[in-house]
């Protein structure tokens, strides 16, 4: 009687000690996949952050190249403002000597106009441009990677569960 008390011991404790294995290797198991689908939430909301930041950015160099149109367009008319008063000014009943100054004066003026305008106005539109054409480059390849990782997703999620004695789990992408 006592060899069998012996052996029901012996098995009450392997049978416990395989118990308290299982659960701890159940916990630990759950824990990290817990922690997978942690992760896929947190990417899903930095693809929707970055998205946003995205059209965000976008629309502040569509109203900065507006202002700087806006801004040319004040300018040049400034300049056409200031060319008609000068000529307004300095037209004079002073024969053919006079209007040739004056027309010499006047490409002068006109000269001068065109040169502010190349150096104030054409780089910054250059500038806008470039950054406008790099801002929906971006938003194209952060598009372009996020859709990429949701058919990666999509296809890992359609596929075989990964399989674990006693337990099954769905594969997580954590890319």
């Amino acid at each position: 009687m006592d060899a069998n008390k012996n052996i029901n011991k012996e098995t009450m404790m392997t049978h416990l000690e395989k118990q308290s294995t299982r659960n701890f290797v159940d916990f630990i198991w759950d824990d990290w996949f817990m922690s997978l689908k942690l992760i896929y939430v947190y990417q899903s909301e930095m693809a929707n952050l970055t998205l946003q930041t995205i059209e965000y950015q976008k629309e502040v160099w569509t109203q900065i190249t507006e202002n700087t149109m806006k801004i040319e367009q004040e300018i040049n008319k400034f300049f056409e403002d200031i060319k008609n008063d000068y000529q307004n000014n300095t037209k004079s009943p002073g024969g053919e000597q006079a209007a040739r100054v004056f027309e010499e004066w006047n490409q002068l003026l006109n000269e001068f106009f065109k040169r502010i305008q190349l150096l104030t106005a054409t780089p910054a539109m250059a500038s806008l441009t470039t950054v406008n054409k790099s801002q929906e480059q971006m938003e194209a390849s952060f598009k372009s990677l996020i859709e990429q990782q949701k058919k990666i997703r999509e296809v890992k999620n359609k596929g075989e569960p990964l399989c674990v004695p006693g337990r099954e789990v769905f594969s997580v992408d954590i890319l």
